[in-house]
């Protein structure tokens, strides 16, 4: 995940998945790889940037680990991996505010939150305490447009 940020081939990626209909589905950080969709990749492999405009993800509404549950779980002393880099330099509900999307927040980390952008076929959750709502979200938004599904 601390390569999700501004990565062109993963900005690449979502589009392709949005453009063939795939339900894409990102949980508690990973919603961070969001900020990469203002790149694409040429056809020759070059990396380039969109204009906000000319990016259907920007602005839109999605439910990610908040400041507020990053600093309670510093606190606590999770996560520590002696030797590995587990923590970014950065928040990541910051990281997409200041890249234009809306960032579902609150005080309780532990709430389930999701955001479902039916457009996009987005779906985005706050923390693995959203999982199982998660996944009958994209049950329902697989079931809900069989014919892209199968396509």
């Amino acid at each position: 995940m601390v390569d999700f940020r501004d990565d062109p081939w993963i900005g690449e990626a979502l589009h392709l998945a949005r453009e063939n209909g795939t339900v894409t589905s990102v949980i508690c950080h990973a919603p961070v790889a969001l900020t990469s969709t203002f790149q694409r990749i040429d056809v020759d492999g070059r990396p380039y940037r969109l204009a906000d405009s000319d990016n259907p993800f920007h602005g839109v509404d999605i439910s990610v680990a908040t400041k507020t549950g990053e600093k309670l779980a510093l606190k606590a002393g999770y996560v520590a991996v002696p030797g590995e880099k587990t923590r970014l330099t950065y928040f990541v509900d910051d990281a997409l505010k200041e890249a234009g999307f809306k960032v579902a927040g609150g005080l309780n980390p532990t709430a389930v939150k999701l955001a479902y952008d039916s457009d996009l076929r987005l779906l985005t959750g706050n923390g693995p305490q959203t999982i199982d709502r998660q996944a009958a979200k994209v049950r329902s938004a697989l079931a809900a447009d069989p014919v892209r599904t199968a396509a």
